[in-house]
C-alpha cells in the first residue's frame, strides 16, 4: 500500500539525504542498523512521493532530457539500495 510520506520520513530524508551525499547516507545506514530508524526502509518503500516533491527533498536536479518522474524513480531506487531495502516498487 502506498501513501503520502510521513512527516518523520520527510524530516529524516531532509537531514541525511539532502544532496544524496554518500557519507550522510552511510551515517543513516549505520543508524538504521543500530535500530534508531527501524521503520524507515519500510516507510520509504511504501511512500508515494510526487516527483517534484522528491527532487525538492533530495536537493537533486534532473539530468538533461530526464523527466522529473524518471529522476525521482532513479534516486529513490538508489537510496533504497544504499539503505539495504528493496530497490524497486
Amino acid at each position: 500500500m502506498s501513501g503520502r510520506p510521513s512527516t518523520r520520513l520527510v524530516q529524516v530524508l531532509l537531514t541525511y539525504c539532502r544532496g544524496m551525499n554518500g557519507s550522510q547516507i552511510g551515517e543513516l545506514r549505520g543508524e538504521i542498523r543500530r535500530g534508531r530508524y527501524a521503520w524507515l526502509t519500510r516507510e520509504l518503500a511504501t511512500a508515494a512521493f510526487a516527483p517534484e516533491d522528491w527532487l525538492r527533498i533530495s536537493g537533486q536536479s534532473r539530468r538533461p532530457g530526464e523527466t522529473a518522474e524518471r529522476a525521482a524513480a532513479r534516486e529513490q531506487a538508489q537510496l533504497r539500495r544504499l539503505l539495504g531495502g528493496p530497490a524497486g516498487r
